[in-house]
């Protein structure tokens, strides 16, 4: 079975053959003109020869001469046939790495030209995860079309009132959490009251937006603890790097996962560890004393950083105005 990085590659591969291939289809095409049939190799010719020239110091002013001007009728033979020079190369979605998954970096301490998975390779190793855990609720992009729903909607007037000021948040969260303090948002409510389509509006608009979210549930990201428990060391770094890597991750419904002997707590808290400049979202059914009674003092500790966390009360709790959750306001 393929880790989500060989699958990602084959992907980035995939389409770095359709490009060819369409490129090699359109000049195949254009090879039926009889001028443009002959202008190609001649330019080629032209230019392995002044090449050849200048390698062997040798006056190569009289082919150069010649290449600019088979360019220059080649160009205007291609404008004849409603193309560009562009019908040359291949038209490759990442114009980063052109579609190979990988990119030179150069290390400053050492100089060495080191290779590094390119940010196209790490968006699709997102979307392998998020196929595999598709926690997403609703297909709704635009906060605007929820915010318009409430304004229909016989639910209850305080209910509303909070679910309105949720979408603001989120809704300027997605834009702006890049730059905001605070990377711990955790929104505590009761079920039903509508937690997991917000965070699905807002993973779908930060996707919309360019970023990479991920959304799973507690139970799905559970799992996937436990399946880094259990493999062996070369795969490892594969199941975990999407948690890592993505822009946002948002888990849904903490707190209803099993509790797995030395997996879901270690594993929970090495996660905010290594995401701890990078946003994580939480929904929650539980008030905040009964998630301080579910985990640890490390994990809560966490989720209570001042610096970091924002708690967002959705639904009446036995929290409410207490234990310093912060009531959104705008």
């Amino acid at each position: 079975m393929k880790t989500p990085e060989q699958l990602a590659f084959d992907i980035i591969n995939y389409r770095r053959t359709l490009a060819i291939n369409a490129r090699d289809t359109l000049l195949h095409e254009l090879r039926s003109d009889e001028e443009f049939r002959i202008l190609e190799p001649k330019r080629d010719l032209l230019e392995f020869e002044v090449g050849r020239l200048r390698a062997f110091k040798k006056d190569y002013l009289s082919e150069q001469s010649q290449l600019k001007k088979t360019k220059a009728e080649l160009k205007n033979c291609l404008s004849r046939l409603g193309k560009t020079e562009s019908v040359f190369f291949p038209h490759y979605s990442c114009k980063i790495c052109n579609d190979t998954g990988i990119i030179d970096l150069v290390n400053n301490a050492t100089g060495i030209v080191e290779h590094s998975n390119c940010d196209c390779i790490k968006r699709e190793i997102i979307n392998v995860a998020r196929s595999e855990f598709n926690a997403i609720n609703s297909d709704i992009c635009d906060f605007r079309v929820l915010l318009e729903t409430l304004k229909n909607t016989k639910a209850d007037e305080l209910l509303t009132g909070k679910l309105r000021k949720i979408y603001l948040f989120l809704s300027d969260y997605s834009r702006n959490y890049k730059e905001l303090p605070y990377n711990i948002i955790v929104i505590i409510g009761t079920p039903g009251t509508g937690k997991t389509t917000a965070v699905s509006v807002f993973t779908n608009k930060v996707m919309v937006d360019g970023g990479c979210p991920l959304m799973i549930t507690a139970n799905d990201l559970n799992v996937r603890f436990l399946k880094y428990h259990i493999a062996p060391f070369k795969d490892k770094q594969s199941i975990f790097e999407p948690l890592i890597e993505a822009d946002i991750l948002i888990v849904d419904d903490l707190g209803i996962e099993p509790k797995y002997e030395n997996v879901t707590l270690p594993y929970l808290r090495e996660l905010l560890d290594y995401r701890f400049k990078k946003p994580i979202i939480f929904t929650t059914n539980l008030s905040r004393e009964s998630l301080s009674a579910l985990y640890d003092k490390s994990i809560v500790s966490r989720l209570n950083d001042k610096d970091r966390s924002h708690f967002l009360l959705l639904a009446d709790s036995d929290l409410r105005g207490r234990h310093g959750i912060k009531q959104i306001s705008h």
